[in-house]
């Protein structure tokens, strides 16, 4: 696919689910190289200021978790800490944001997850989130990841020795 032909499609689009889609395509389907990408990027920026929450989501989604583009770490931050978006929203913000860092062990971003993890203010959905998003920072090999905690036992089930070990290690 072109990438007038996507820019086209989504200034046509006004339905809040088919531009989801187009976005998500953009990220996951659709077979583009990084001249395209970068060609896309500011028109998918738009879309992080998009009315619908799940377009917002889609766009920061596709700019920094699909296409892990660092530039863009900034924006997804900024719609994490926005306490007004939907926890959805702000949960595939950080996700994106975490994912700008994988593998890189940085020490920030793991106290900076530990703090949002530890926080029962936040909602489940963004502090199940900051846990596993600790693990994509992390050196850890996937295989080696806990298994995904259930709700209900969720704080008991935390392994908060594997997750001082990676602080200890982070740099």
């Amino acid at each position: 696919m072109k990438v007038q032909e996507i820019i086209t499609m989504l200034k046509n689009e006004q339905d809040g689910d088919e531009l989801y889609s187009i976005l998500i395509d953009c990220g996951k389907n659709f077979d583009l190289n990084k001249e395209q990408k970068d060609k896309l990027k500011y028109n998918i920026l738009e879309y992080c200021n998009h009315e619908d929450t799940i377009v917002r989501s889609a766009a920061i989604r596709v700019l920094c978790f699909y296409w892990g583009m660092p530039e863009f770490r900034e924006k997804a931050f900024e719609i994490f800490a926005n306490e007004e978006e939907d926890d959805e929203t702000r949960s595939d913000a950080l996700m994106s944001w975490a994912n700008t860092y994988r593998k890189t062990n940085n020490r920030k971003v793991v106290e900076f997850l530990i703090q949002v993890l530890q926080d029962k203010n936040k909602d489940m959905m963004i502090r199940s989130g900051a846990y596993r998003h600790i693990f994509n920072v992390s050196f850890i090999e996937p295989k080696d990841w806990p298994k995904r905690l259930d709700w209900d036992n969720f704080d008991a089930e935390i392994d908060w020795n594997l997750l001082n070990s990676i602080l200890q290690e982070a740099i």
